[in-house]
C-alpha cells in the first residue's frame, strides 16, 4: 500500500462507521426493538469501538502511527496503550456518537429512577375503577416526568380497546365508528396511528406533557432552575479538574512509582518510598523478582512491574491506569461535561413537580403496582393468556410490570413509528 493509501485508511474506516453507528443506534432506539435485541445492539456499539482502536494500535498507519518504547513489556505496564487509544478516540468522531447514546441512556434511566421511586414505608389504597378517567400515558408523565413512547403506545392501544375505539380484526386493529369527541388529544394520535400508520413521536410527546399540566397532575417548579445553573457551572469544572488532577497525579506516579526499562526485556518500577519498600520486602517471595546483576546484587527499591502479586505493584499498576486514562480520555470528560449542559439547557424549563391531585393519582396507581407485581400472575403472561384481566393489563404495561405485552403490541400492530 503507498504512503498516500496509508494515510488515508484509518480515517476512511471512521468515516464509513458512521452511517452504521447512527443506523444501529436508530435500530437500537427503535420502540419496535425489544429488550433482547437492545442488548445486543448497544453491545454491537462497544464491540465496534474496541476493534476500531485495536485495528488502529495493529496497523499503526497515519494518523496513527504511533511508536514503540523500548518493550511491549514496559508500554502496557506504564499506561502508554491506553493514552494511544484515547489519542484514536479523540480523532474518531463515530466514537463521540456511541458516548453520547450510552449517556443519553444513563441520564434518562437515571431521571426515571429518580422521579419514580417508591417510598416502601408509604401505603398505597387501590380500588378497582380508581384509574379509569385517566389517560395511561398522563399517569406515567405524572411518575417519571418522561415518555416511554412503547409503554404509553401500547398502554393507550389496550386502553382504546377495552373502551370500544378500537377492535380486533383478521390479526390486526382497527377503528371503530364510536365518537370521539371526548378523547384526548394523545389518544387521537394513537387512533390516527392505527388509521394511517405514521406518528410523530416528538408531537406525541409534547402533547402529554401538556395534558398532564392541563390537568394539574403536575405543576412547573420555577426554583428548579438554580439546581440547573449549578450543575452547568459543576459540568463547565469538572473536565478542568480532572486535567489538574490528572497532571498532579502523573507527577506523583512518576516520582514514587517511576516505570522504566531494563535491557533484560522487563519493565521495573523504581520505589521512592521506605514505606513501600519494606512492604514489599515482606512480601516478596523471589528475589529475583527485583533488579539484580547477576547472582549477588539486588536493588530492593526496583521490582519487576509485571509481578502483580505484590500489593505496591498492584498500587503502581493501578495508578498508571488512572493517569494514562484520565489523559488519554480527557475529551471523554469533555464530552460528558458537554452532555450534562446541554442536558440541563434543554430541560431548564422542564423542572416539574407533583400537586396534591398528582400524587393520590401516583398513590393509587402505585398501589396496584404492588398488587400486580406480588398477588398477581400477570407479569409474565401474553395478552391472549390475561383476557379475563384485561382491565389490568393497561396498567401492568404502563406500571412496566409487564414487558411482553407491549413487545407483542407494538411488534404486531405497529410497524412504523
Amino acid at each position: 500500500m503507498n504512503k498516500k493509501g496509508e494515510i488515508k485508511m484509518p480515517l476512511i474506516i471512521g468515516l464509513v462507521l458512521i452511517p452504521i453507528i447512527i443506523f444501529i443506534i436508530i435500530k437500537s432506539n427503535s420502540i419496535t426493538t425489544q429488550k433482547r435485541d437492545k442488548i445486543i445492539l448497544n453491545i454491537l456499539l462497544i464491540l465496534i469501538s474496541i476493534l476500531y482502536i485495536i485495528l488502529c494500535l495493529i496497523i499503526r498507519v497515519e494518523p496513527f502511527n504511533f511508536e514503540d518504547h523500548y518493550s511491549t513489556e514496559y508500554m502496557f505496564y506504564n499506561g502508554e496503550y491506553i493514552v494511544y487509544s484515547g489519542i484514536i478516540f479523540m480523532f474518531t468522531p463515530f466514537m463521540w456518537i456511541v458516548l453520547f447514546h450510552f449517556l443519553k441512556m444513563i441520564f434518562y434511566s437515571i431521571r426515571v429512577r429518580k422521579n419514580a421511586m417508591i417510598k416502601k414505608d408509604e401505603e398505597y389504597i387501590y380500588y378497582r375503577g380508581d384509574l379509569d378517567k385517566v389517560s395511561p400515558s398522563i399517569i406515567m408523565f405524572t411518575s417519571t416526568f418522561e415518555v416511554d413512547i412503547k409503554k404509553s403506545v401500547s398502554a393507550t392501544i389496550l386502553k382504546l380497546k377495552q373502551t370500544g375505539y378500537i377492535e380486533e380484526n383478521n390479526g390486526t386493529y382497527i377503528c371503530t365508528n364510536k365518537d370521539e369527541s371526548n378523547l384526548l388529544e394523545s389518544e387521537k394520535m394513537i387512533l390516527n396511528l392505527i388509521r394511517y400508520n405514521k406518528f410523530d413521536t416528538s408531537m406525541y410527546k409534547k402533547v402529554i406533557e401538556k395534558e398532564t399540566l392541563e390537568n394539574k397532575y403536575i405543576t412547573r417548579n420555577h426554583g428548579g432552575k438554580i439546581s440547573r445553573i449549578i450543575k452547568i457551572i459543576i459540568a463547565i469544572f469538572v473536565p478542568i479538574l480532572v486535567f489538574c488532577f490528572s497532571l498532579w497525579l502523573d507527577d506523583y506516579h512518576f516520582q514514587n512509582y517511576h516505570v522504566y526499562p531494563e535491557n533484560d526485556g522487563h519493565a521495573y518500577i523504581y520505589l521512592e518510598k521506605e514505606k513501600d519498600i519494606e512492604q514489599l520486602y515482606k512480601e516478596v517471595k523471589d528475589e529475583n523478582d527485583y533488579k539484580h546483576d547477576g547472582y549477588i546484587s539486588y536493588d530492593y527499591s526496583k521490582i519487576r512491574a509485571d509481578k502483580l502479586e505484590y500489593g505496591v505493584v498492584r498500587k503502581a499498576f493501578f495508578l498508571s491506569i488512572i493517569v494514562s486514562f484520565s489523559l488519554g480520555f480527557i475529551l471523554v470528560f469533555v464530552l460528558i461535561g458537554l452532555y450534562v449542559i446541554i442536558e440541563q439547557i434543554i430541560h431548564f424549563n422542564k423542572n416539574y413537580t407533583r400537586t396534591i391531585k398528582g400524587k393520590i393519582l401516583l398513590n393509587k396507581a402505585y398501589a396496584l403496582k404492588n398488587y400486580l407485581s406480588k398477588y398477581s400472575l400477570i407479569k409474565n403472561r401474553t395478552e391472549k393468556e390475561l383476557i379475563l384481566w384485561e382491565y389490568y393489563l393497561i396498567y401492568a404495561v404502563v406500571l412496566n410490570v409487564n414487558v411482553k405485552i407491549k413487545d407483542e403490541i407494538i411488534e404486531k400492530y405497529v410497524s412504523e413509528i
